[in-house]
Parts: structure tokens; sequence; C-alpha cells
């Protein structure tokens, strides 16, 4: 696995929206990278929204874990940096819980 850093404002929100601290974050960023959803993966809502996101944010990595959309920087050869964290939109929570259940059943 790549190397992950924390920056202070990825902590803060993640603090803030998670109501991780930082030790907890630490613990869970290499999850989140292996285990969390890229646009790709994502049910079409979700995914045109992560679209829209990296229209205005080109050199940005998401991953979507739990109610919440982790934003990465990639750095070439340095690893990823977390940026923010963003609750995903109540809208699109219904279309992502779909998801996730048809994942834990074992379908697609």
């Amino acid at each position: 696995m790549s190397l992950i850093y924390l920056t202070e404002h990825g902590a803060l929100r993640a603090r803030q929206r998670c109501g991780w601290p930082e030790s907890a974050l630490n613990r869970m960023l290499d999850r989140i990278v292996a285990f969390g959803a890229s646009p790709a993966k994502c049910p079409p809502a979700v995914a045109q929204w992560l679209e829209e996101l990296s229209g205005m944010h080109p050199r940005r990595e998401f991953r979507v874990y739990g109610n919440h959309v982790f934003v990465f920087q990639p750095e070439c050869g340095s690893g990823w940096h977390l940026i923010t964290v963003l609750h995903l939109p109540r809208e699109l929570l219904r279309s992502w819980h779909r998801q996730l259940h048809r994942w834990l059943a074992g379908s697609n």
C-alpha cells in the first residue's frame, strides 16, 4: 500500500464530519483507500456527482466510505495526502445504501 499522509485540514474535517480523532483516522486511512468505493464502483447518481467534483478538482482521488467522501491528492512517488472529508449529499444516500446492501448480499 502506498503511503498516506494527513493534512491539518483533512484531520480537522474528519474530526468535524466523522467524529474521528486523529489517532482513529490514522488507523482508518489504509482501509478507506483499499476498501472505499472509487467513482467507477459507485451507483450512477453518486458517480455523476463525483464526476462533477472531479471536473472542479481534476487531480484528486475520491473514495466513498460509510456516508462520507474522502478526497485525496496523489503525489507522484510520495503517496496520497488526505485533503478533506465531505458528507455524501442526502439525496444520494438512498442510492449509495442500496449499493452497499447489494455488495453485502454478494450480488454485483
